[in-house]
């Protein structure tokens, strides 16, 4: 596992000068919740008291607080690098100064055309591009002719593009004004808009990723090429190629990055809660990169479907491998190229079935003839036995009906693992949707995982006769996935497999 950074995250307000026509907040931001001066040095000190080492201000817009610098202040001598972001229209030469004074470390300034006519038309405020040009020239460091090596104490800056309906194709050209004008900046965010806010009530302003692909990766290539640093977001990585590492879940996960943050309270520092919206689809299970990326966003889903989603294909692993971003060096887990499947123990391994109670009730239900092969309770026993004595490097698949629902299931797990075996098994990973038992699967030793599914995507609930049972599988394959203990493989078919 990572060694854990765990980073706080405080919104400020909800107001904003700004009304971009996709913003996630939407009329939200008519409410005017703002947080007072107290309650926000009162949530510094909670983020502090997690052993955050950052804290990260949004809104709205920060800079839209008077307060600002003071907020800055206490952040700063909590002990903690203080970054916020901002559209900069705001940013005047004074108010950089004052920020950098009481300690602004970063600022991520949100940019989303270049071209004045559009940049104006999303935010629906006039010479946005002119004042956050403005704002950016402010930022660039200008050394000094005295001492040209030494850079001057402005925050490090990043550029923060959403990716909508109507200026996805000018990514490109974005890239390019990037790398020509602002190529000192640390990190190009480039973020896929959440279907949330105005884009609910709007779905055109949701393009499909196979509509932004081709824009996208020439972008992220001229990125690469002019040596900008850039992270992608909500973003499946199958839609990113030789990319996929750069996704911010990727690379949150591997690092093993904490959010102290007021979605599931400040105090217990947890994986971005966002990544909670994110669902599989059906290329999912077999993508071999399932165990790093988060997946889909659901609402994006309930707009577009899943049917332009294939697994990501094997040659990009090894690509994407080379071009490892700096901060996952050495982090990576083991499913990147040359790693074991689940498929490749299952192939291999002598089947143990362990019971004929099943948590479904398909109705051409494999559990009659598994029955037939299922052993006693003694006999059982005796196998596990001479199974846990023999060294052998050959592995076991423990299957069913539903192998995890029999009552010593985590103590035959460990036994049979005790001694470096090579242990699996079959489950339709409902049960997985308690965190608790998957978490329960990691600690028994267990390598693989394989999950059957009795139906495709959409017709589990009805072929089990289980209502909900499709949410509880999905859930499941997540929490396996999560753990990143072992290796996890779905199998899928229209009708349900024999185990």
């Amino acid at each position: 596992m990572a060694e854990q950074t765990i980073c706080g995250l405080v919104n400020l307000t909800v107001k904003c000068n700004q009304d971009c026509v996709f913003c996630c907040d939407g009329d939200v931001k008519g409410t005017g919740h703002h947080l007072t001066l107290d309650q926000a040095k009162a949530k510094i000190a909670q983020v502090a008291s997690t052993g955050a080492r950052s804290v990260t201000f949004i809104g709205g817009e920060p800079l839209i607080r008077k307060d600002i610098v003071e907020i800055v202040g206490a952040a700063s001598q909590a002990g903690m690098k203080v970054c916020l972001t901002s559209n900069g229209t705001l940013l005047t030469r004074q108010l950089l100064r004052r920020l950098t004074d009481a300690g602004l470390t970063s600022i991520e300034i949100s940019v989303h055309s270049f071209d004045p006519d559009l940049a104006d038309r999303i935010s629906r405020r006039k010479h946005t591009a002119e004042r956050q040009a403005r704002a950016l020239e402010l930022l660039t460091p200008h050394p000094s002719p005295l001492t040209p090596h030494v850079r001057p104490p402005t925050p490090e800056v990043s550029i923060n593009f959403v990716v909508f309906s109507r200026n996805y194709q000018q990514l490109p050209a974005f890239v390019e004004t990037v790398a020509e004008r602002y190529g000192f900046i640390g990190e190009l965010f480039i973020n896929f808009l959440d279907p949330v806010g105005y884009p609910a009530e709007d779905p055109s302003l949701v393009p499909t990723y196979t509509e932004v692909k081709p824009y996208l990766l020439r972008g992220l290539d001229m990125a690469a090429a002019a040596g900008i640093p850039f992270t992608v977001d909500s973003v499946p990585g199958c839609m990113l190629d030789r990319y996929f590492l750069f996704l911010r879940g990727v690379r949150e996960k591997a690092r093993g990055v904490l959010y102290a943050k007021e979605t599931h309270g400040i105090a217990n520092p947890q994986p971005d809660s966002d990544l909670s919206q994110y669902y599989r689809v059906n290329a999912c299970f077999d993508c071999p990169a399932a165990d790093l990326c988060p997946g889909v966003n659901f609402r994006y889903l309930e707009i577009h479907g899943q049917k332009e989603f294939l697994p990501l294909p094997e040659h990009f692993l090894e690509e994407g491998a080379h071009l490892v971003p700096a901060d996952l060096a050495g982090k990576l887990p083991s499913c990147l190229p040359c790693a074991p499947r689940a498929s490749d123990f299952a192939a291999h391994a002598t089947p143990l079935v362990l019971t004929t109670e099943c948590n479904n009730r398909c109705d051409r239900c494999q559990c009659r003839s598994v029955g037939e092969r299922a052993l006693s309770p003694l006999a059982l026993a005796r196998k596990l036995d001479r199974l846990a004595e023999r060294e052998s490097s050959t592995p076991v698949l423990l299957t069913g009906g539903e192998a995890p629902l029999h009552p010593n299931f985590f103590r035959i797990l460990a036994l049979l693992s005790r001694n470096g075996r090579k242990v699996g098994f079959t489950t339709n990973g409902r049960v997985f949707s308690y965190a608790k038992w998957a978490e329960r699967a990691a600690r028994s030793g267990v390598s693989w995982v394989v999950v059957r599914l009795p139906a495709s995507s959409g017709k589990i609930d009805e072929v089990t006769k289980v209502p909900g049972a499709e949410a509880q599988t999905l859930v499941g394959i997540d929490n396996l996935l999560s753990t990143r203990a072992f290796h996890v493989r779905v199998e899928e078919s229209e009708s349900p497999p024999s185990n």
